[in-house]
């Protein structure tokens, strides 16, 4: 008896985009110092995946003259005057090169490209620390005699995937393309994010296409309105609404690593708790938390910690972070 045909593939988003923000190492490092460096664990993602990351504000070439004196052989490689290309796999330290502190920090995006023939449903999670040193005290005789010199996180974030068909993901991204082509309109060509976001807008065209979409007729929308769908990126209000008006100070995860919640210290000094499992809502948060843009909160009088819409003012002057 003939063994049945093979079930086609499932389509599913292979390229990943992820901004981030990462502090510069400090300047003046001596060359027996270690820099502030990014710790990737790529959390058992298959084999044959690729990743990228993009640094605009630094160079390629600096970041490959770090890691030559640092570790031994190569583990990455240049790909453009401001992007690494590396394996996803195992345990993986990128070194930052200085920048001037105080001063912003660099803005960046990780892309990870998957393999095909991965299984719905599959899950992953990557996992990106910033290391840097700082110096301890002596504590004691023996401590005095020891390096005051240690290593700690600085900060880190996560990035959750879950392998899903094509007709779950295309609505998603497309509104995800709708409301950043909408966002990055309200940047000046000079703010240290416009450039991630036009790479990140890039990677979700070429995203929304692989699905099955077509991104040339996404236009920009605050809103995340994209053609034949009616309830836009929020639920609509009724007029019965509260309003705060502030900045995004704080993202929170469950156990399990899934967006739950963000705080906004408003104008007047309150700090407020918003509940969203949305992931057009943690996506926003994120960004908006990552550029310190100053938002507007509309919430409903019966359910006054759930956000019904999130109003970004566009920035003037200078960068917004």
């Amino acid at each position: 008896m003939a063994a049945p045909p093979a079930a086609p593939a499932a389509r599913y988003a292979r390229l990943i985009p992820q901004t981030f923000e990462c502090r510069p190492t400090a300047p003046g490092l001596q060359n027996n110092a270690l820099p502030d460096e990014l710790m990737v664990d790529w959390g058992g993602l298959p084999s044959g995946t690729q990743a990228t990351i993009y640094l605009p504000a630094v160079t390629a070439d600096d970041i490959l003259a770090l890691a030559g004196r640092l570790y031994c052989g190569q583990p990455f490689t240049k790909l453009d005057s401001h992007t690494i290309s590396l394996r996803a796999t195992g345990l993986t330290y990128v070194p930052i090169p200085p920048g001037p502190l105080p001063g912003p920090n660099y803005a960046g995006l990780l892309t990870l490209r998957l393999p095909s023939g991965l299984p719905i449903e599959r899950s992953f999670r990557i996992t990106v620390r910033q290391l840097t040193t700082i110096n301890q005290g002596p504590r004691g005789t023996a401590a005095a005699l020891r390096s005051t010199r240690i290593r700690q996180a600085l900060g880190a974030f996560q990035i959750n995937i879950t392998i899903q068909s094509a007709a779950s993901l295309l609505i998603p991204a497309e509104r995800s393309l709708a409301f950043f082509r909408w966002l990055i309109g309200t940047l000046a060509t000079t703010n240290r994010w416009y450039p991630v976001l036009l790479r990140y807008l890039s990677e979700i065209a070429i995203t929304v296409k692989s699905l099955g979409g077509n991104p040339v007729f996404i236009a920009p929308s605050d809103v995340g309105a994209i053609p034949g769908a009616s309830d836009g990126f929020l639920p609509p209000h009724d007029g019965a609404e509260l309003e705060h008006t502030g900045k995004i100070e704080r993202l929170i995860y469950d156990q399990f690593g899934d967006f739950e919640s963000f705080l906004l210290e408003t104008q007047e000094g309150e700090r407020i708790y918003f509940h969203s499992r949305g992931n057009h809502i943690a996506e926003l948060a994120r960004f908006v938390w990552q550029a310190r843009i100053l938002v507007t909160i509309l919430s409903r009088k019966r359910d006054p910690h759930v956000p019904d819409r999130i109003i970004l003012h566009t920035p003037t002057g200078a960068s917004p972070g």
